[in-house]
């Protein structure tokens, strides 16, 4: 049975997971912008053969677009971003890796801010090819020090049907550990970091670039032979 209300609301989402206009979307499947903007609303149906365009438009198949597809994978993206290289991975809720790329660095450190943002979106638009993302998690290096908050803002407002999470890229290493209350963890990269994890606390000793920032202990802490 038909809900539009589904409908609407998933002719609505893929229009905007494809980053189309109102207007791009009538010029695509020959109505008026005014038709969309009644289906998002639901105050209209879209006949049959305009609902088969919708699809084709959005590269999805028609049970999709009205929500009757009895088994729709969610999927998740997961990115590790350093100084010098950045992977992205595509998996399902089984942990089935779809697709994976590696680009450059996307540490705002090195390349601002805005370059981080855009490395990234390459990335999620790359694996993701139209596909349901339901979360997208970032560990990257630099999230620690600069523009973390912004760089979350701005993938929200990109990718609003996706929880985002952004963090620091020893979060990637501590949680690939046994035991992740309490341990120690070291990434030696294009950068060299040093943090322990005590508990959900995380303290950090050397690192931030191509030199680690090594901090001599007091002499009262100096042990010799």
């Amino acid at each position: 049975m038909l809900d539009n209300l589904v409908l609407s609301a998933n002719i609505k989402k893929y229009r905007l997971l494809n980053k189309m206009t109102q207007t791009e979307l009538s010029e695509k499947i020959y109505v008026s912008c005014q038709a969309v903007s009644k289906w998002e609303r639901g105050l209209m149906v879209p006949e049959l053969d305009k609902v088969c365009l919708i699809a084709d438009a959005f590269n999805i198949s028609v049970d999709e677009l009205l929500g009757s597809e009895k088994e729709i994978n969610d999927f998740y993206i997961g990115i590790d971003g350093g100084g010098s290289k950045t992977e992205f991975v595509l998996f399902d809720s089984k942990g089935e890796i779809h697709d994976r790329i590696t680009l450059g660095g996307c540490n705002p450190n090195s390349i601002g801010i805005e370059n981080s943002i855009k490395i990234i979106s390459e990335g999620i638009n790359s694996v993701s090819q139209n596909k349901r993302v339901k979360g997208i998690y970032i560990g990257a290096s630099g999230f620690k020090t600069i523009g973390k908050e912004k760089i979350k803002k701005a993938l929200i407002k990109n990718y609003p049907y996706s929880k985002i999470e952004c963090n620091t890229d020893i979060v990637n290493v501590i949680s690939s550990a046994r035991i992740k209350e309490d341990c120690i963890a070291a990434i030696c990269g294009t950068g060299t970091v040093v943090y322990t994890s005590i508990g959900n606390n995380l303290k950090s000793y050397t690192g931030w670039g191509y030199l680690p920032i090594w901090k001599p202990l007091p002499p009262s802490s100096r042990r010799y032979p």
